[in-house]
């Protein structure tokens, strides 16, 4: 396998890693995701496609992980909060 091109870029304050590898005629590639030193995750894609159609198709795929991630972590952070607030509220009321 020969490596291929790489890339690193910032979305949404977490650092996408692509790694992008040719094996003879089809590409093979990953996304580390980073938030701080918090490993989210891998994205991972194989493809007959050239080497830049992967990376491009490896950095939507991150950053969609991202966005999911970054609306999980809102709407759990909401519950939460509503839960804490439910609570309160019952406590008050003994």
């Amino acid at each position: 396998m020969k490596h291929g091109p790489s890339e690193s870029f910032t979305y949404r304050g977490v650092s996408i890693c692509i790694h992008v590898e040719d094996a003879g005629g089809h590409v093979f590639g990953h996304a580390d995701l980073l938030a701080g030193t918090e490993f989210m995750g891998r994205v991972s894609l194989g493809s007959a496609r050239s080497s830049r159609q992967v990376i491009e198709r490896l950095r939507c795929l991150a950053k969609a992980k991202v966005d999911v991630a970054t609306v999980i972590h809102a709407a759990t952070a909401e519950c939460a909060k509503a839960r804490d607030s439910d609570r309160a509220g019952a406590a008050g009321q003994n």
